[in-house]
C-alpha cells in the first residue's frame, strides 16, 4: 500500500498575538520554514480571523508568512464556552481540505496564550509545542499572572494529543515529572538561533538612532513582573559591578517594564535604558551590536535569547540551571553564576565583558551550534510525525491505586507530595483515582499553593465513600493537627491500606468528629481521654489506624513513636522513613533524590500489595 503524503496543518493563532515575536513564534516559525525547505508536504497555516489585530500586527504576520499557505478559519474563542463549537469548525475545514491521498497532522504551537483557546481536532494526528512548566515551578511568584482557574484548565489537552514536542529534555523531564506524561509520548526538538536579516551597518545604525553606545550589556529576559527572569539580582549585580570594580558599561533591557520596576531598578544602576515592546528588526540589532549578553533566569525551558548570542559568537553570562547546562552540553563555552548570589553573577558578567579566556569559550560554540540547527530541528520534527506511539507498559504489581490526601491548594507539604506521586505513578501506567481533603482552615488567596492534580487524574471528594471499592489499593496521607477530618475518618475505617504518618493529628479531632456529626459527644471525650494517654506515654495517639494499617510510612518525625506504638501492640509491619515532605515545586520537578524518594514510595506501596 502506497504511504499517504501529510498534510501539516499549523494552528497559525499564534502568530496573531504578541507571540509573533517573541520565543514562541519565532520557534514555531523558523520550524515551519525549515520543514517546508526539507520535506515534501503540504504544509496550511490556519488563521482565525475572530482574533482582532491592529493593521500593524497584520503587515508584520502577513511578513513573516510570507511564501507560507495561509488559510483563514473562523473559530469561536472557546474562553466563551464554545469549545465544542471551535473544534467542529476545525475539523470540518481539515476535512474539506484533505486530499484522499493525504494524512492529516494538526501542530499546535502553543498551550498557554490566553488570546485563544487551542483545540484538538479528531480528524488528524495531533502534536503539542511544549515550552514548559515554569508558572507550577515559580508557582509563588506568578500564580496572579497565571490564575489556576484559567492555567489548569488547558491541561486536559496534553493528555488529549497524539504527541507532544518539546523544546528541550528539560521541559521533557517537567512534563514527565510533574504531570505524568508518558515520556515515550515526547520528542525533543533542539531549535536554534534565529536566521538574523541585518547586515553590521544596518545594526548599528539602529542601535546608535537609539541612543545607545558601546560598551553595552544585553539584558534581554524580559519584563520585570515575571519573577523568573530574575532581572533585579542582575541589574543588582551589573549596579555592584559598576561602582566597586570601576568597570564602565551601559546596561540596556529590552521588553516592558512598569514605571514602578524601572524606577526599583534605576535605585542600582541610574542610567539603565529601557528599550520597551521594540519590532523584530530592532531587536536583532540589539542582539548582534551587544558586547555581552546577560540571561539571569532562575528557570527556562529552552532560553531562545542565549541561542542567538551563541549564534552571533557573543560572550554569554548565564545562570547555572538545567536547561543551560543541556544547551551547553559539557563544553565550558558560557560564564555561568549562581542566579540566586548578587556576587557570583557580578563576578560572571565581568568575566565576561573581559572577554576572560574567551577565545577557548568560543571555539565550544561550534559544537554547539552545529547541534542546534534548524535543519536538525526539522528532522526531529518529520521523525515526530512518523513515529507511532506505543505507551509504556504497565510494570508488574498494581493496577489502580486510591490516593487520600489534603488538598495541595491549602497544603503545601503532604498535598504536593501526594500530587507529585500522582503524576509519578500516572507515568509508571497507574490509574490513580485522588480523594481530596479541602481541609477545614480557610489560607489566604496569595499563600495558595499550586493545585493541578484535579487536572491530570479523577479526583473526587475524600469524603465520598461511594466511589472507593474496598478492595482498591489505597494510599493515605495524614497530616498534623486537626484540619483534615476526611482523611482522619477514612484511615479509621478503610482495612488494609498504606498510611503515611508525617505529623501528630491532637486529641480534638473527635471533637471536630461530633460536630459533623460522625460520632456522639460521649464517644467524643472517650477516644479524646485515651488519644491523651496514649500521648502521655510518647505513643501514637490513634493505635485505631495503625491496627488496620497494611504498612505504614513515616517522616524522620514520626517514625519513632509509629515504632514503639506498634511494638507495644506487637504488629509487626513494614515500615519506609522518607525524612520529611519538605520539597520545593523545583525539587519536584529536577531532583533526582526527590525521584528516588518516590521511587521508594512505589516499590514501598507495591510490596506491601504483593504480600
Amino acid at each position: 500500500m502506497t504511504q499517504k503524503k501529510k498534510h501539516i496543518y499549523i494552528d497559525g493563532q499564534i502568530f496573531q498575538t504578541g507571540a509573533l515575536e517573541r520565543g514562541m513564534g519565532i520557534l514555531t516559525l523558523e520550524i515551519v520554514r525549515s520543514y517546508i525547505a526539507e520535506y515534501d508536504a503540504r504544509v496550511t497555516v490556519i488563521i482565525n480571523p475572530n482574533i482582532s489585530m491592529t493593521s500593524a500586527h497584520i503587515e508584520r504576520m502577513g511578513s513573516a508568512l510570507k511564501g507560507i499557505d495561509v488559510k483563514q478559519v473562523p473559530l469561536d474563542i472557546p474562553n466563551t464556552g464554545l469549545e465544542i463549537k471551535a473544534k467542529q469548525q476545525l475539523e470540518s475545514f481539515i476535512e474539506r481540505n484533505t486530499h484522499k491521498n493525504e494524512e492529516a497532522v494538526y501542530f499546535i504551537p502553543a498551550l498557554f496564550l490566553f488570546d485563544y483557546f487551542a483545540v484538538v481536532p479528531n480528524n488528524a494526528t495531533t502534536i503539542l509545542f511544549f515550552h514548559d512548566l515554569i508558572p507550577i515551578v515559580m508557582w509563588e511568584y506568578l500564580k496572579n499572572i497565571f490564575p489556576g482557574n484559567v492555567y489548569f484548565e488547558r491541561f486536559h489537552t496534553i493528555y488529549e494529543v497524539d504527541k507532544i514536542l518539546a523544546n528541550s529534555y528539560n521541559t521533557k523531564n517537567e512534563l514527565t515529572r510533574l504531570l505524568g506524561v508518558d515520556a515515550a509520548k515526547i520528542a525533543v526538538a533542539n531549535g536554534a538561533g534565529e536566521r538574523f536579516i541585518l547586515d553590521s551597518q544596518e545594526a548599528e545604525e539602529i542601535v546608535a538612532q537609539l541612543g545607545i553606545t558601546h560598551p553595552y550589556v544585553l539584558l534581554p529576559t524580559g519584563g520585570g513582573h515575571m519573577h523568573h527572569k530574575n532581572n533585579l539580582r542582575a541589574v543588582q549585580a551589573a549596579g555592584v559591578l559598576r561602582r566597586d570594580l570601576s568597570t564602565h558599561f551601559n546596561l540596556i533591557a529590552t521588553s516592558r517594564y512598569e514605571s514602578f520596576e524601572k524606577d526599583e531598578l534605576r535605585l542600582y544602576v541610574d542610567d539603565i535604558q529601557f528599550t520597551g515592546n521594540v519590532d523584530h528588526r530592532t531587536i536583532q540589532a540589539l542582539y548582534m551590536c551587544a558586547d555581552t549578553v546577560l540571561m539571569p533566569s532562575l528557570a527556562e525551558g529552552l532560553g531562545l535569547p542565549l541561542m542567538n548570542a551563541i549564534t552571533l559568537g557573543k560572550p554569554v553570562a548565564c545562570s547555572d540551571i538545567p536547561v543551560f547546562s543541556e544547551i551547553s552540553n559539557g563544553t565550558d563555552a558560557l560564564y555561568t553564576f549562581n542566579p540566586k548570589d548578587v556576587f557570583s553573577i557580578r563576578d560572571a558578567l565581568l568575566a565576561a565583558l573581559s572577554g576572560e579566556d574567551f577565545e577557548n569559550k568560543k571555539k565550544a560554540y561550534a559544537i554547539i551550534n552545529d547541534k542546534y540547527t534548524w535543519r536538525v530541528t526539522a528532522s526531529q520534527f518529520q521523525e515526530l510525525i512518523e513515529m507511532t506511539y506505543i505507551p509504556t507498559l504497565q510494570e508488574p504489581g498494581i493496577e489502580r491505586l486510591a490516593i487520600f490526601s489534603p488538598d495541595p491548594l491549602v497544603n503545601q507539604y503532604e498535598g504536593y507530595f501526594a500530587q507529585a506521586f500522582a503524576a509519578f505513578c500516572k507515568r509508571h501506567s497507574i490509574a490513580v483515582e485522588g480523594f481530596i481533603d479541602p481541609g477545614l482552615q480557610t489560607v489566604r488567596y496569595d499563600a495558595r499553593g499550586v493545585d493541578y492534580i484535579r487536572s491530570i487524574v479523577q479526583t473526587y471528594d475524600a469524603g465520598d465513600t461511594e466511589k472507593f471499592y474496598s478492595t482498591q489499593p489505597a494510599l493515605l496521607f495524614l497530616s498534623e493537627g486537626t484540619n483534615y477530618p476526611q482523611i482522619e475518618l477514612q484511615a479509621r475505617a478503610i482495612d488494609g491500606a498504606v498510611v503515611s504518618i508525617s505529623g501528630f493529628t491532637d486529641n480534638t479531632i473527635y471533637n471536630v468528629f461530633n460536630e459533623i456529626g460522625i460520632v456522639n459527644q460521649e464517644i467524643a471525650r472517650a477516644e479524646s481521654d485515651a488519644h491523651k494517654l496514649m500521648e502521655a506515654e510518647s505513643l501514637y495517639g490513634a493505635p485505631l489506624i495503625l491496627s488496620l494499617a497494611r504498612a505504614v510510612i513515616t517522616t524522620d518525625k514520626t517514625d519513632k513513636v509509629v515504632r514503639d506504638t506498634l511494638a507495644r501492640m506487637k504488629k509487626d509491619i513494614p515500615i519506609l522513613n522518607i525524612g520529611n515532605y519538605d520539597f520545593t515545586l523545583e525539587q519536584y520537578a529536577q531532583s533526582e533524590s526527590v525521584q528516588k524518594t518516590m521511587e521508594s514510595v512505589l516499590d514501598f506501596v507495591r510490596s506491601a500489595y504483593e504480600k
